[in-house]
């Protein structure tokens, strides 16, 4: 029978078949048996009963308990009574815990009352008993099929695997290797490091916390341990971007900080060498190895869902249904068009574009969160796309290069400018991260009629200027990437020769903000020439004069002037 046969309403708690994942838990099962809390070693009893069910998994615990000395006694008879009772009784998973905590509690009663009964001491002697029972169902969830090391679905699985990992942990507790290295904290800072370069802050400081009280719960040090387990997350996550020696900056900052806060009441030396030999050996471990495990806990720590990752992995499949459609009528429109696009390659193109491009990153910076793209399709248009990433600097310029790239690739498949929007809209979600959006100003222009469409969503205004007039366009819209569904407004014009485009980002348009927002942009581009990138550094200058230091952005302009296209035999 394999150690999964508990799926039926009731079945025998012992096994004699086992797999590979049973068979590496046979460790775990030995070291949890000596994980201490209070002087009382309650894992080992549990973690054997609820993922070892067998007479190889009692030997481990046992192995294990009998390393304890006197204090194990107890503990290997009652799993050897558990183990004849598996043999030939049958039970369900609640009845299995509650026969395993009434074991537990009649042998912790019998040993107080030999050695020396006390109120107290028959109050903890239950306590234990209940304590084991509680153990053996949270870890039985663990069990999926005859395997064990698979991503967990719910909650229950995830805290039962902490329980086990700072049990196995905690059973070091007691070892020490010279210079005075604790091997329960050697490997509680070395799977701290590894946490904290796996998940996100706040969960890498829950798991530390919870696997910092674990490592230290023998010890009248406790406190300080989970002070130091936390604090070395919370470094680590602060200096992320430094990469693995994050995690290696984060533990020695950590837990010099605590520790010297602490320095005249604990064993400051032993701390001490338990986390340089922590991360000594985590320096050395090689980087295709960190990956792996990294990997690994972030596949383990991250497959359960709450009700808002529901909701969410919900709205990403909207986001695919809403793909899918997209390029189904796209589809259509290209298949319709194939005939006139073949006519159009007959005659050649009366109109040109000349665009110049200027910016000045936020602060006097090296990087603009600003992207700007210009390219043409096969079909005689010519797109200028300009997008403005959350905030500035390097991470917003990821965010707006990423926008423009992925609508200039739609575009150029034959995506409707609203159904590229929908996609790249929808990737955006797909992508699941709550702070990746971005503006969209998008300008096509049809060389061979002079049409012309403005797209714009969440971006700054624009300027036209046909003959002496120039229009303002301004958008009503959110940036892509906020909500589930993005509005699109398109607005068309006819251009013609001399008509002159400005495109400006979010810190040039609200440069000088008032009443008149915009309107000294209006004037500087109805006494503009021919020269677009005298036009575009003028603006960009005035941006700059009339800019709030408080609001300092990225500033970017682009001019756009539609000239007469030179023809082949020119």
């Amino acid at each position: 029978m394999k150690i999964s046969a508990m799926a039926g309403r009731r079945a025998r708690v012992m096994s004699t078949y086992h797999t590979r994942e049973s068979i590496f838990l046979l460790l775990p099962v030995l070291l949890s048996a000596r994980a201490n809390v209070s002087g009382l070693y309650p894992f080992g009893l549990s973690s054997f009963a609820a993922l070892v069910p067998s007479p190889v998994g009692a030997i481990a615990m046992m192995l294990g308990a009998a390393s304890l000395g006197v204090s194990g006694i107890k503990y290997i008879i009652c799993a050897a009574f558990y183990l004849a009772i598996g043999f030939v009784k049958k039970f369900d998973r609640i009845a299995a815990g509650v026969v395993l905590g009434v074991l537990t509690a009649i042998f912790s009663v019998g040993e107080n009352l030999f050695f020396d009964a006390t109120m107290l001491g028959l109050i903890t002697a239950i306590g234990e008993g209940v304590t084991v029972g509680l153990l053996y169902y949270i870890l039985c969830s663990l069990r999926n099929g005859d395997r064990i090391c698979i991503a967990g679905q719910k909650r229950e699985q995830l805290i039962a695997k902490l329980i086990l990992v700072g049990a196995t942990i905690n059973g070091f507790s007691g070892i020490i290797i010279p210079p005075g290295i604790m091997l329960n904290f050697l490997f509680g800072f070395l799977a701290v490091m590894l946490i904290s370069g796996s998940m996100k802050v706040s969960e890498a400081v829950t798991v530390s916390l919870l696997l910092g009280y674990m490592c230290g719960m023998n010890s009248e040090a406790n406190l300080t341990a989970v002070c130091i387990f936390a604090a070395a997350a919370l470094f680590s996550a602060l200096l992320g971007e430094l990469g693995r020696w994050s995690s290696v900056l984060g533990l020695l900052s950590g837990s010099a900080l605590i520790l010297l806060l602490d320095v005249t009441k604990y064993q400051f030396g032993n701390y001490i060498g338990s986390v340089i030999a922590a991360t000594v050996v985590y320096s050395l471990v090689p980087e295709v190895v960190l990956t792996w495990i990294q990997d690994k806990i972030r596949s383990v720590t991250s497959s359960y869902s709450t009700a808002d990752e529901q909701k969410q992995l919900s709205k990403r499949f909207k986001s695919v249904i809403s793909q899918h459609n997209a390029i189904s009528q796209s589809l259509k429109r290209i298949t319709d068009e194939l005939e006139t696009e073949e006519k159009r390659q007959e005659r050649e193109p009366l109109y040109a574009v000349s665009a110049s491009l200027v910016q000045r990153a936020s602060g006097g910076g090296d990087v603009s969160g600003d992207c700007f793209l210009e390219f043409d399709s096969e079909k005689g248009r010519h797109y200028i796309i300009l997008c403005d990433g959350m905030g500035s600097g390097r991470k917003a310029y990821k965010e707006s290069k990423m926008t423009t790239e992925l609508l200039r690739e739609f575009l150029r498949t034959g995506f409707l400018k609203d159904k590229a929007v929908s996609m790249l809209n929808s990737a955006l979600a797909i992508k699941g991260d709550d702070e990746s959006f971005s503006t969209v100003d998008l300008f096509e222009f049809d060389a061979y009629t002079g049409d012309s469409e403005f797209l714009k969503i969440g971006s700054a205004e624009s300027f036209i200027k046909h003959k002496n007039d120039v229009e303002t366009l301004t958008s009503s819209s959110l940036p892509v990437g906020i909500l589930d569904e993005v509005r699109t407004i398109t607005v068309s014009r006819r251009l013609s020769v001399g008509d002159i485009i400005v495109m400006v980002s979010d810190g040039v348009g609200e440069a000088g903000y008032g009443v008149l927002k915009g309107e000294w942009i209006k004037r500087m581009i109805k006494n503009a020439g021919n020269d677009m990138k005298g036009l575009a550094e003028d603006i960009l200058a005035e941006a700059v004069k009339r800019n709030f230091p408080e609001k300092d952005d990225d500033m970017t302009v682009v001019a756009i002037r539609i000239e007469r296209a030179r023809m082949k035999d020119d």
